[in-house]
């Protein structure tokens, strides 16, 4: 492990640690006006849950929420997240796996990376972004550090997340959190996705400018709850380009799995609130759709 990646990993836990304590009492007390991607999801006898599509990244005056929103959360017995971010363990794991390398790409993949971090600012979360040092990381992590770097051109940060919003107000209000994957299953598939999709990766990095551009567009149509605009840029019907068993892996099986975690939630008798990524509730393969045409009654927030 590289000098610099300890530095970073170290600076990551104090920052967990730090921020997990005084977070709270930085949001506001006036409600933000942002619809969001919500729903309300319950069976025929009126047993029921919540889910929020998310983005993982965002900026403080964003909070807090409308009252639905907040209330659905207030009443809920559980809260559900893919992955407790705020968790040290869970941080040290993920990162440890960032660390890995394994580029084993073609020469098309790299002449695509070289070509694109040359848009990219010098560094990144302290990390160096020129072509040579990336080479020391997997496709994933390069994939992140350049997702990171479109966040922090807008002065966000992952700190205030949806979910970690929403974690943080678990935690000072004593609500139980759960784990839909934890931090086993997400370094698992990370290294699924680099042993076999790596080249797609590489080959399929934005520019810095399209990938500010495009996190832009998407975080605005969470925050407006436009799914149709967001299933239309994250799935474009006409994409020829699309690698149908990373989309599988990446996305549409954890939504499968998602969805039975759902309904044994629903089923429990207890309240859940969900919280995951947006492109997990949304379109013909995302929860929401699912749990609809298997005969619960699906409500917008």
């Amino acid at each position: 492990m590289s000098s610099s990646f300890k530095k970073l990993l170290l600076l990551s836990i104090l920052f967990f640690l730090l921020v997990g304590c005084s977070i709270n009492s930085k949001y506001g007390n006036t409600p933000t006006n942002h619809k969001l991607i919500a729903y309300k999801v319950e069976n025929e006898r009126g047993q029921h849950l919540y889910v929020l599509g998310t983005i993982h990244a965002g900026e403080v005056e964003r909070y807090p929420f409308r009252e639905e929103i907040e209330s659905a959360f207030d009443e809920s017995d559980y809260f559900a997240v893919e992955i407790d971010v705020t968790s040290t363990e869970n941080v040290v794991m993920d990162m440890k796996a960032n660390a890995i390398k394994d580029l084993n790409v073609s020469e098309d993949a790299l002449a695509h990376l070289k070509k694109v971090s040359e848009t990219y600012p010098k560094t990144v979360s302290r990390l160096t972004m020129s072509y040579d040092n990336l080479l020391n990381y997997n496709a994933f992590t390069i994939e992140s550090l350049m997702g990171t770097a479109a966040i922090s051109k807008l002065g966000h940060s992952s700190t205030y997340g949806i979910e970690y919003y929403f974690l943080d107000k678990a935690k000072h209000e004593n609500k139980e959190i759960v784990e839909m994957e934890g931090p086993t299953y997400q370094v698992d598939l990370m290294q699924e996705l680099n042993k076999s999709y790596a080249d797609f990766m590489l080959r399929h990095l934005l520019s810095y400018e399209d990938s500010v551009s495009t996190y832009e567009k998407e975080t605005q149509f969470v925050l407006d709850g436009d799914v149709e605009s967001l299933i239309n840029i994250m799935y474009p019907k006409n994409d020829n380009s699309r690698e149908q068993g990373y989309y599988d892996a990446f996305i549409f099986n954890r939504n499968d799995t998602m969805t039975n975690l759902a309904k044994e939630y629903i089923a429990s008798g207890d309240t859940y609130f969900i919280a995951v990524g947006a492109g997990h509730v949304i379109g013909e393969r995302g929860i929401i759709q699912q749990l609809e045409q298997q005969g619960y009654k699906v409500t917008r927030l």
